[in-house]
């Protein structure tokens, strides 16, 4: 039998958007978020020159690579876009970013996230794109605020999650692309407050029964997976 493409969609009878509401391929993200009408630093240099007015970082292209932990003297910055600077670690002083609430990463290949910095950050959006990570480690759990995250394109034969993030309670959406899990992620079910799940291309081959049961679940995407078949319990799920 074929593989299928599974996409399910579960409607609140309210009505009420599932998603949240954050698009880091807009272009304006940065703008719209965070203190209004303060200087986007594009460069992390000019962004440590001018500390306390550094409220958003967008730096794109230039290179940081071993300089990394010199961006956690930005005590104020709300927001951080990293694209193509080469940065292979989140390190363990990132955690003095306590005023940082958006963390979106894209073409650097991070392989290790110290777990100090999910100890003391104040984060609700994570995006990690084009990673090398093994692992997240239980330290994850937290990060009691976060309500969205994004882990796209991880290069690694097998991507490992702590089971500890059923614990974050303000989870309302996680995205998983392009990433060997093998297995669907068990902390998801237990997760009672988690509205979106998404794990796309991770060559998950079943679904768990205890999918039925998660109160808060309204939309299901397992597109690209390798499931051959949907089961039959689906039609009792909440909702």
């Amino acid at each position: 039998m074929k593989y299928i493409s599974l996409l399910i969609l579960f409607f609140l009878c309210l009505g009420l958007p599932a998603q949240v509401k954050f698009d880091s391929e807009d272009p304006l993200w940065i703008n719209n978020n965070g203190v209004a009408e303060v200087t986007i630093y594009e460069s992390y240099k000019d962004a440590i020159k001018n500390k306390k007015t550094a409220y958003k970082l967008s730096s794109i292209n230039e290179l940081i690579g071993k300089n990394v932990s010199k961006l956690s003297s930005l005590i104020n910055l709300q927001l951080m876009n990293l694209q193509n600077n080469s940065i292979t670690s989140i390190p363990a002083d990132w955690a003095f970013l306590s005023n940082m609430y958006i963390l979106v990463s894209k073409k650097n290949p991070i392989q290790y996230i110290d777990p100090y910095f999910f100890s003391e950050t104040n984060l609700l959006y994570l995006e990690l794109c084009d990673t090398k990570l093994d692992s997240l480690p239980r330290e994850i759990q937290y990060l009691n605020k976060l309500e969205l995250l994004r882990i796209i394109g991880n290069s690694t034969d097998t991507l490992r999650i702590s089971d500890s993030i059923k614990r974050i309670t303000s989870l309302k959406e996680i995205v998983i692309a392009d990433a060997n899990l093998y297995h669907f992620p068990s902390f998801i079910f237990r997760s009672k407050h988690l509205g979106t799940v998404s794990l796309i291309n991770c060559k998950i081959d079943s679904m768990p029964e205890e999918l039925q049961w998660m109160e808060s679940l309204t939309v299901l995407n397992l597109e690209g997976n390798n499931i051959k078949e949907v089961p039959r319990w689906l039609v009792n799920c909440k909702n």
